[in-house]
């Protein structure tokens, strides 16, 4: 013992004579980021460290019995135990805060690597093994000081992140909103309060979970718009009472006054950018059913109408605005130069061979995409007979291609009539800041806005035009319109008139035959409510697939598509042109009806799958966005209106080809092509849609997606949240993008179809519809008309083009008198 004691007699004799002149010398500073040293040397940390290693070469008995001899002799000698020492020496006496020995051996105990092991054992010491009882320590008043440490250090950061995360009223606009991202919300968080971004992730993301989840990212915080997305997402009043009491989301008020702000921000935007880049316009009616819960004499329920609007706008640098002066002159030149039948012809026949690649291609397609045919597993299936043949206009894609639309503010006024279109133009004006004299002499003289509707819209506006032919200047003759019919309408009239032409009974093997036999309901007689469109179109794609694969087996003389997996692509290819020749073609209809006797089934069957191709043809190039293909199957539209007695459409075909044609400069023909007939809302390929789909879109939105006070809103309100949509609405695809909604997509799943497909096949494999049979004779009320071959019939369709040409025969003023009716306000 005495030897021991002498031993450290003689280390602390070394020590002192090791550093006699740097006990007194200035206390150390060290960076709190790095701990690196400024000081040329450190006595107390050197000292400590030098201990610490002699010490860690001896026994642990030997290190137990100098600590307890040290306890020992504070307390017998020096009346002091480690309690009182750590008090006083840790600024709790002004005396040892500036004693230099004090002050070097606190210095070197804050500082020493020691330090958080002795903090950590003090809060919960190692649990002796076996016993099963954990020593308590100091963890009580370790776990109230850190909590009051840990509150208010959040505090702090708090205020630091405060001027970060708040939005001013004056600064709500789409650019605003729509660039809040996540990552830079995450990195302002850890930069401005890593203290609690640690603390919120530490709690959502326990480090066993770090280690597992190699995909899932914990860093998500709720960004500034959320209120707003949970207004766009259709959450109920209620709803967001119950986010804002949670401190989820803004208040109720805060999000209606906030869409309000971004209508008006919207209206700027499209205030300026009509005056800078072309556009167009749309409009239709908005019809609702009010219905009120306590009847009164001015409360009843009832149905209504009004109008909503979209603006579209032409960013594309290339584009070139069309010319009012240079269309004017053309009209007039063109007018008095009406399309004949002959050229209608020539058009129908120039586009032939384009036409028939096409229906090759979708032969060959619907063979490919057969699960029977098993393509994945064909030898050739990369051979070049497969690909889509070049497009004839393709419109281009990309993230720049995308639309810019503005929606205007809904109106309370139905323009089913010409006085309720000429109102809506009207307050179009006024909306978009064209009502003014300066504003209306330029568009009237220079401007020339396409404008898309219904055929209803289309023929109002033609109507006003003519009305106010003899007008005293341009603006009043609306002569800075040009009205164009939209697709969507179209397709929908083209739909019917194949449900009239061949809905026939089951006996012919109609269209009722087949929704018959896959349970179709709804399908009885054409109507424009509903879901009668999307219905009657799957219905009349899946009934083309199952004729088609028929076809197939027919003109290949096998039993199943599987069988011609041995057949080489230049065999299959011949195969396609075999089953178009023969049994989808005008020639082959008039070779079956010069027969002596005729198969009336037979006929029927190669004269719809003659019909259904260019049905097929065309929803593919609207939805490919080959506007040239569309204006190949023009003509062969205009037959079939005429065929079927479509007289609206004949009339908007004739006007189209008549533009096209005659009566359209060069520039405005690429301009309507290029941007006035297709639009794309994503800029994605194989994603667009015609103009009156959009505004449809629209409508659905208007009355339904973002009203959150239900489909009986009032029309002030709707007028007030028309503007805001196209924002909420990319401010709801923006969060889901943030937070990463990758397993729900923005559309249902269409259930599978082959089930259909097959019993369509198979019945018509078991009827030999394909097959010649001459004791198959309808009844004259069971065979359906070919509107193809009557409408395109010389006499009919030049009596229809003389007819039309006829009507259009007006005589119109030039005058331009801008002082009748205006004021500079």
């Amino acid at each position: 013992m005495s030897q021991t004691m002498n031993q450290d007699e003689d280390l602390d004799a070394d020590d002192n004579e090791r550093y006699p002149d740097e006990i007194e010398s200035e206390p150390f500073v060290y960076s709190d980021a790095t701990r690196t040293r400024t000081h040329s040397s450190l006595p107390a940390l050197d000292r400590t460290a030098a201990f610490r290693q002699f010490l860690d070469a001896q026994p642990p008995e030997d290190i137990a019995r100098r600590c307890r001899e040290a306890i020992r002799y504070m307390a017998d000698n020096l009346k002091l135990d480690i309690t009182l020492l750590l008090f006083y020496i840790s600024w709790n006496l002004p005396e040892t805060t500036e004693d230099k020995v004090i002050q070097y051996a606190r210095t070197a105990l804050m500082w020493s690597d020691e330090l958080p092991s002795i903090i950590k054992n003090w809060h919960r010491p190692p649990r002796k093994h076996g016993v099963g009882v954990r020593t308590k320590a100091a963890s009580t008043a370790l776990e109230s000081w850190a909590e009051e440490i840990t509150k208010r250090k959040i505090n702090e950061e708090m205020r630091l992140l405060g001027p970060y995360m708040r939005l001013k009223p004056s600064e709500i606009s789409p650019e605003n909103l729509l660039s809040i991202t996540m990552a830079d919300t995450i990195q302002t968080v850890q930069t401005h309060a890593p203290t609690m971004w640690s603390l919120c992730r530490s709690a959502s993301y326990t480090p066993i979970q770090e280690m597992k989840n190699a995909k899932k990212n914990p860093d998500l915080v709720l960004p500034r718009m959320l209120g707003l997305y949970f207004k766009a997402c259709g959450t109920s009043a209620k709803g967001l009472d119950t986010l804002h009491a949670l401190g989820i989301s803004i208040s109720q008020k805060a999000i209606h006054d906030t869409v309000n702000a971004i209508s008006c921000s919207a209206q700027q935007s499209l205030r300026k950018d009509i005056l800078q880049y072309p556009y167009g316009g749309l409009h239709d009616n908005l019809n609702q059913q009010i219905r009120v819960y306590e009847q009164r004499l001015s409360n009843q329920s009832h149905f209504d109408s009004g109008t909503a609007a979209t603006i579209f706008i032409i960013k594309d640098p290339s584009a070139v605005a069309p010319s009012n002066r240079a269309y004017q002159a053309q009209l007039e030149i063109g007018s008095s130069n009406p399309i004949t039948f002959l050229t209608i012809v020539k058009l129908d026949h120039s586009a032939s061979h384009r036409l028939r690649s096409q229906a090759i291609f979708r032969i060959l397609s619907i063979l490919k995409d057969a699960p029977p045919f098993g393509f994945n597993t064909y030898e050739h299936k990369d051979s070049e007979i497969f690909n889509r043949p070049p497009p004839v206009f393709q419109l281009p894609t990309g993230p720049l291609t995308a639309i810019t639309q503005y929606m205007l503010d809904t109106i309370h006024i139905d323009q089913s009539s010409y006085e309720g279109n000429e109102a809506c133009l009207g307050e179009w004006n006024r909306q978009t800041g064209q009502d003014s004299l300066e504003a209306q002499k330029k568009m009237g003289t220079e401007k020339l806005v396409v404008w898309i509707g219904d055929q209803l819209t289309t023929s109002r506006i033609r109507g006003i035009k003519r009305y106010h032919r003899q007008d005293l200047n341009a603006s009043e003759r609306y002569e800075y319109l040009l009205e164009h019919p939209g697709w969507f309408h179209t397709q929908i009239t083209e739909g019917h008139s194949f449900h009239n032409q061949y809905y026939g009974t089951s006996a012919a093997l109609g269209l009722k035959h087949d929704f018959d036999l896959l349970k179709r309901k709804g399908l009885g007689a054409p109507s424009t409510q509903g879901n009668f469109h999307h219905n009657i179109n799957e219905a009349l794609t899946h009934i083309a697939e199952a004729r088609f694969r028929d076809l197939w087996c027919v003109a290949g003389g096998v039993q199943t598509l599987n069988e011609l997996q041995n057949r080489s692509p230049e065999e299959l290819e011949a195969l396609a042109n075999q089953i178009l020749d023969n049994y989808a073609s005008t020639r082959a209809l008039d070779k079956q009806r010069s027969l002596p006797r005729q198969d009336d089934i037979l006929i029927q069957a190669i004269q719809f799958n003659r019909d259904i191709l260019p049905f097929l043809d065309l929803d593919d190039a609207i939805k490919t966005g080959d506007v040239g293909r569309i204006r190949d199957l023009l003509p062969r539209l205009l037959f079939r209106f005429i065929g079927g007695g479509n007289s609206n459409y004949v009339t908007e075909c004739l006007e189209l080809l008549q533009g096209l044609e005659r009566e359209w400069p060069e520039d405005l023909k690429q301009f309507i092509l290029k941007y006035c007939w297709l639009a794309n809302t994503t800029g994605r390929p194989g994603l667009f849609l015609p103009f009156d789909m959009l505004q449809e879109h629209n409508i659905r939105d208007i009355k339904h997606t973002f009203a959150s006070m239900g489909p009986y809103a009032t029309w002030d309100y709707i007028k007030r949240i028309s503007a805001s949509i196209p924002t909420q609405r990319r401010i709801k695809d923006h969060v889901e993008h943030e937070i990463n909604h990758f397993f729900r997509g923005k559309s249902h799943t269409s259930p599978e179809k082959e089930e259909d497909v097959a019993l369509l096949q198979s019945s018509y494999s078991m009827t030999k519809m394909h097959y010649y049979n001459p004791r198959r004779q309808l009844h004259a009320t069971d065979k359906v008309e070919d509107y193809i071959a009557k409408g395109a019939d010389f006499s009919t369709l030049k009596r229809t083009v003389n007819n039309w040409a006829e009507k259009r025969k007006i005589k119109k003023a030039k005058t331009e008198d801008w002082t009748f009716g205006y004021n500079e306000e």
